[in-house]
């Protein structure tokens, strides 16, 4: 059965920071002195993890095979927070309680 998911480079808007490298547990990608890394072994890559593209700064990165409704970030500078592998940069909502406990509350 052949591969239905893997990693594609926009090559107009990869930085060539490397990222999408260092990220990568399974060796997908290698750093050549080209335009953008290569992708040298799109069948190692983990469907639906989409940690490169995550961490892509320039939203360069999406997936053919693709059907989780999955896009890029598009972010243009580091926000400095780095995702793990298969995890989703998503919005994250705080909620507080209150519990009464001999006559102090808790947040």
């Amino acid at each position: 059965m052949a591969k239905s998911w893997y990693p594609m480079i926009d090559i107009e808007k990869c930085a060539v920071c490397g990222r999408c490298v260092k990220q990568c547990p399974n060796g997908v990608y290698e750093e050549k002195k080209t335009s953008s890394p290569v992708i040298i072994h799109p069948e190692n890559c983990m469907d639906h993890c989409h940690g490169c593209g995550n961490l892509c700064p320039q939203g360069a990165i999406t997936y053919f095979g693709d059907d989780t409704g999955w896009r890029p970030p598009n972010k243009k500078q580091d926000s400095g927070e780095l995702s793990q592998v298969g995890q989703s940069q998503t919005e994250k909502t705080t909620v507080k309680y209150r519990i009464p406990l001999s006559g102090f509350d808790i947040l």
